[in-house]
């Protein structure tokens, strides 16, 4: 609901940032260095910034869930396809 909102208020990059958010997510979930706050620090690699990222699982799950993987197999089949398409793990 987020994301259709930001798009039709002048938002034009805003499914491209919820989809950005989501594959900087399932990269961090699995990061070392990833804490209790679960928050993880990564380098944005077009503009060389360090960028903090609250992992949010229940974002993650509801994304899932919205594209039909029902069980972890296929979150993890699906999050395994969607990391080979970035150069960052």
């Amino acid at each position: 609901m987020t994301t259709i909102f930001n798009a039709y208020m002048d938002e034009p990059h805003a499914v491209e940032k919820d989809v950005m958010n989501y594959v900087n997510m399932i990269i961090g979930i699995d990061a070392k260095n990833l804490g209790r706050d679960k928050i993880w620090t990564y380098q944005d690699p077009q503009t060389g910034k360090l960028i903090p990222l609250k992992i949010d699982e229940t974002f993650i799950n509801s994304v899932e869930e919205r594209l039909g993987l029902k069980n972890d197999e296929q979150k993890q089949s699906f999050r395994t396809t969607s990391l080979k398409f970035t150069d960052r793990k």
